[in-house]
């Protein structure tokens, strides 16, 4: 875990431009953490519900 923290702070404080490969990885690690985060929390759930919540007073049915 320490190796992955000096990594990160080295990644952080590299001053070159970053190639494509780089944020690829970074936009790979970033789905996979909302993925995780949507499976443990549900949060699929409360998605569709505020989504049904716009839906509806879009629609001006239900405003609340």
């Amino acid at each position: 875990m320490e190796k992955l923290g000096r990594y990160i702070g080295s990644f952080a404080r590299d001053e070159e431009g970053a190639a494509a490969s780089e944020y690829a990885i970074l936009v790979a690690i970033i789905c996979v953490v909302v993925y995780a985060a949507v499976k443990v929390f549900n949060l699929n759930n409360i998605f569709n519900t505020v989504g049904q919540k716009v839906v509806n007073c879009v629609n001006g049915t239900n405003c609340s």
